[in-house]
């Protein structure tokens, strides 16, 4: 994963670049948020309601990953007449992002 720093130094922005399940395939880097808080690291998009805490970098950004990959189970996989208009577009953004193999 490739890390960048952002405008203040306790803040990162990092990119996933692979998942951790071997059948789901990424079609592009997904950029997360980091930060720095007293009891470890914060990994989030809030426009993708998803927001991981972990004591280190690297467990926050797979806490993210996982629970992105239940989104994607969840709302990816699902019929839209099931979804709200706001699950749709998600449900859109992950499937132009994530892919099963």
């Amino acid at each position: 994963m490739k890390r960048t720093m952002a405008s203040n130094p306790s803040d990162y922005v990092a990119y996933i670049t692979e998942l951790p399940e071997s059948q789901y395939r990424l079609k592009r880097p997904i950029a997360v948020f980091l930060e720095q808080g007293e009891e470890g690291w914060l990994a989030s998009r809030d426009d993708l309601g998803i927001c991981c805490y972990g004591a280190t970098v690297d467990e926050a950004l797979a806490n993210f990953a996982l629970a992105l990959l239940d989104d994607y189970d969840i709302y990816a996989l699902a019929e839209p007449n099931e979804l709200t208009e706001g699950a749709c577009k998600l449900a859109e953004w992950l499937r132009e992002v994530i892919e099963r193999t």
